[in-house]
């Protein structure tokens, strides 16, 4: 998701994010023998995808997005998706540089 920057987009990000709660439903499904820790393993994917898919990013605080919405994932990889995003749905625009 990281390394193209046309995989940073808003609607990538809702397209993996469906993807996803397909999976969550299979997971829900499926015995613990082929679940396993499968779900808890996607964390950095999913906080990943629900930075791309957040509205107003330019008004969420950096506190805000590495406390709430992306507590797993590293300054390195913030810059990078937020460097990296662009909305090719609304138009809108990344987080503050603040």
């Amino acid at each position: 998701l990281l390394l193209r920057r046309e995989c940073c987009s808003f609607s990538s990000g809702e397209y993996v994010k469906a993807g996803l709660a397909e999976l969550e439903q299979w997971c829900c499904y499926a015995t613990e023998e082929y679940v396993g820790s499968a779900w808890d393993e996607l964390k950095h994917i999913k906080q990943a995808v629900g930075f791309l898919v957040t509205h107003q990013k330019p008004k969420r605080t950096l506190n805000e997005i590495t406390k709430e919405l992306c507590p797993v994932l590293s300054i390195q990889q913030l810059y990078r998706i937020s460097t990296m995003y662009w909305d090719d749905k609304y138009g809108t625009h990344s987080v503050s540089s603040d």
